[in-house]
């Protein structure tokens, strides 16, 4: 994994592993989803917000409010992990 730091409107964001990011999904953190080659927050594409909270409405238990993480990172990447010019897996951000 390459380590990002970056700015956008003040708030700095730093790119985390996958199991980072799922423990902060499960502490009810935001985490920023992009395809691994493209710059989150540029003038073309904008990251996909995973939050637990938001995610708890759709879920039906415990065991699913767990797995829609896993769920979601398939969703992603099936639909936007395409090809080599945007990236073949997920990248994870956070704030710091």
């Amino acid at each position: 994994m390459n380590k990002y730091t970056f700015s956008h409107n003040g708030i700095n964001y730093e790119r985390v592993t996958k199991t980072a990011a799922r423990k902060a999904y499960m502490a009810g953190s935001n985490v920023y989803v992009q395809a691994c080659n493209l710059r989150p927050f540029s003038m073309w594409t904008y990251p996909a917000v995973f939050n637990r909270k938001q995610a708890e409405e759709f879920a039906i238990d415990e065991i699913g409010i767990r797995n829609y993480f896993d769920t979601s990172v398939n969703s992603f990447e099936f639909y936007n992990c395409i090809n080599s010019e945007t990236g073949k897996y997920a990248a994870f951000y956070m704030e710091d």
